[in-house]
C-alpha cells in the first residue's frame, strides 16, 4: 500500500511537471530534444506505476486465495471434528438405547412378578377362604326284620365361607354277592335336587330306602351274598364364583351293613350332566370320597 502511495505521489509530480514544461513551451519554445527525454521519463515513471499496482494486486489475491484455502481447511477441520461429535453422539445414544431396553425388560420382569406373587397370594387366601363340601358320617336307621331300612348319607361344608347353589342327586342299588366295584347304569338325564346353601361347619343328609327288610335277605347281607351299591352327587359353589363337585360312592353289606367298600368304579364314570373338573381353573377341583 504504501508503494503504491509513493508512486501515485510520483505520477502526480511528473504530471505537474508536465503542465508545467506546457506552460513553458506556451511561454517560451524549447528545444526537441529536451521535450522527448522528458517524455521518456514519464511515460517510464508510468510503467513503474502500473507494475507495481500489478504486483500489488496480484500480492492481495495471492493473501486472499491463503486466507480462503485457510478458511476452507478451518471448515473442514470443524466439519471433521462435527462429524467425530455425531459419531459420539450416535454412540451415546446407542449404549441409552440398550440400557432402555435393559430398564424396560427389568420393569417388566419385576410387574410379571408382583402379579404373579399376587395371583398367589390370591389363591392362597380364596384357599383359606372357601367352601369344602366333604363326606361326614353314614349311619343305617331302622335296621329290623319287618321294617325299612334307611341309609343316611350326611355330608359337611368343612370350610370357612357357605357353600352356594346346591343341587344333590343320589342313587341305590342292590346287588347280588359283595363286590369291590360296580358301575352304575346311569339315567340318560340327572335331575338334581335344589338344596339351600350350606354354611360352614353345617351338616346335611340324604337318605336311601333300601326296602322292607325281611328275614332272608338280612340273612344274604349278613353272609355277605348280596350288598347294596350307593353313590351321591354334590354340586355347589363358593363364595368366589368357582363350582365344586363332590361325589361319594360306596358298597356296603354285612349285618347290619357294617361292612364298607370304596366304589372305584363309580368315579370313572362320565355322564354329560355331573360336572368334570375344570382344568381350566386350577382352583376348581373335583372331591371323590367313598
Amino acid at each position: 500500500m504504501k508503494t503504491i502511495l509513493t508512486t501515485a505521489a510520483l505520477a502526480v509530480s511528473m504530471l505537474a511537471g508536465l503542465n508545467g514544461s506546457t506552460s513553458a513551451q506556451t511561454r517560451e519554445p524549447a528545444p526537441a530534444v529536451a521535450n522527448d527525454a522528458q517524455t521518456m521519463s514519464r511515460l517510464a515513471a508510468l510503467e513503474s506505476f502500473e507494475l507495481a499496482r500489478e504486483r500489488e494486486a496480484k500480492a492481495i489475491a495471492e493473501k486472499r486465495e491463503a486466507d480462503d484455502l485457510v478458511a476452507q481447511a478451518s471448515m473442514a477441520e470443524s466439519t471433521s471434528e462435527i462429524a467425530d461429535l455425531t459419531e459420539w453422539q450416535v454412540g451415546l445414544a446407542f449404549i441409552t438405547m440398550i440400557g432402555l431396553a435393559v430398564s424396560i425388560g427389568c420393569t417388566v420382569y419385576s410387574i410379571n412378578q408382583t402379579r404373579a406373587v399376587i395371583r398367589e397370594n390370591r389363591q392362597y387366601s380364596e384357599t383359606g377362604l372357601r367352601a369344602y363340601v366333604g363326606r361326614d358320617e353314614s349311619e343305617v336307621h331302622h335296621y329290623d326284620v319287618g321294617e325299612t331300612p334307611e341309609l343316611i348319607v350326611s355330608y359337611k361344608n368343612f370350610g370357612t365361607t357357605p357353600a352356594l347353589k346346591l343341587r344333590t342327586f343320589g342313587f341305590i342299588e342292590k346287588l347280588q354277592g359283595f363286590p369291590h366295584s360296580h358301575q352304575f347304569s346311569l339315567p340318560g338325564q340327572i335331575e338334581y335336587e335344589d338344596v339351600d346353601d350350606l354354611p360352614p361347619g353345617a351338616t346335611k343328609s340324604v337318605g336311601f330306602s333300601l326296602g322292607p327288610l325281611t328275614e332272608t335277605r338280612a340273612k344274604e347281607l349278613e353272609d355277605q351274598k348280596s350288598a347294596y351299591a350307593f353313590f351321591l352327587i354334590v354340586i355347589y359353589e363358593d363364595v368366589f364364583g368357582v363350582q365344586d363337585v363332590l361325589r361319594v360312592s360306596g358298597i356296603r353289606s354285612g349285618k347290619k351293613l357294617v361292612r364298607t367298600r370304596l366304589n372305584t368304579a363309580f368315579y370313572r364314570q362320565t355322564h354329560r350332566d355331573i360336572p368334570a373338573k375344570d382344568t381350566a381353573d386350577p382352583r376348581q377341583r373335583t372331591t371323590s370320597h367313598g
